[in-house]
């Protein structure tokens, strides 16, 4: 029982896989998250049928299942087909053909469902779940900024936290990262220092995906890193 995320009803909660169960999220994983560090679990914390959080009703997690992850794994299926040729250095940007703004409605649920319940009344977490509810609404996010990678190593799966810059660099504000291969998401904030954070690791910033109608089939050329993840304190690194 709890506070959905999106709908905001009190009631009954599902679980909800993130990223999608269609994109591989299916199988147990053990994950070192700041919650398993924080309880001295060696191996960290382990989730039996993919990465899933309760948080959304039954109605919400069926709704934005139906309308926005099979073009999410659209194009998490092209990306498969590229991760295996991206180098670590390498700087080519790759065609993608999908329909952006279901694949960035699907970041928004992956964003809300990682969130804290006290954020959702804020208001640029209602301006998210509300394009997110509207099927048809496009436009900017206010606060929050989407980037992706190519994933490499052991998943990533956390919701808000600051990282804090301790050589003297950028102290990005982290909204959630949830990586598996074969990419990964980060959604930061829009201030100076997430951003700047983001283009130290040339972090391919997708947040343009909300901009366009919700038919409107692009190519986006993409020049995506390829990075491992890692928590805490330095959430990626270049492996």
């Amino acid at each position: 029982m709890g506070i959905c995320h999106i709908c905001g009803n009190d009631g009954p909660l599902t679980r909800e896989h993130v990223p999608p169960r269609a994109v591989g999220n299916s199988i147990r994983v053990c994950v070192h998250t700041l919650y398993s560090l924080s309880k001295g679990w060696a191996s960290g914390e382990t989730f039996q049928a993919g990465l899933t959080r309760s948080t959304l009703c039954s109605r919400c997690n069926s709704r934005t299942g139906r309308d926005y992850v099979p073009e999410f794994a659209r194009w998490a299926l092209q990306a498969c087909d590229y991760a295996g040729c991206v180098a670590r250095d390498t700087h080519i940007a790759l065609p993608f053909t999908f329909s952006v703004l279901r694949v960035a409605k699907e970041l928004g649920v992956l964003t809300l469902v990682m969130s804290d319940t006290e954020s959702l009344d804020l208001p640029h977490f209602f301006r998210l779940r509300r394009l997110v509810t509207q099927a048809h609404l496009y436009g900017h996010t206010p606060r929050f900024r989407f980037f992706t990678y190519f994933h490499v190593g052991p998943p990533v799966f956390e919701g808000p936290f600051d990282a804090i810059g301790t050589s003297g660099g950028p102290s990005p504000s982290i909204f959630c990262q949830v990586g598996l291969e074969p990419l990964g998401y980060i959604v930061t904030g829009d201030d100076n220092s997430s951003i700047a954070w983001a283009k130290q690791l040339s972090l391919c910033d997708i947040s343009h995906f909300f901009w366009f109608p919700l038919n409107v089939l692009r190519t986006e050329h993409l020049v995506i890193p390829r990075l491992r993840g890692q928590i805490p304190f330095r959430p990626i690194v270049r492996p």
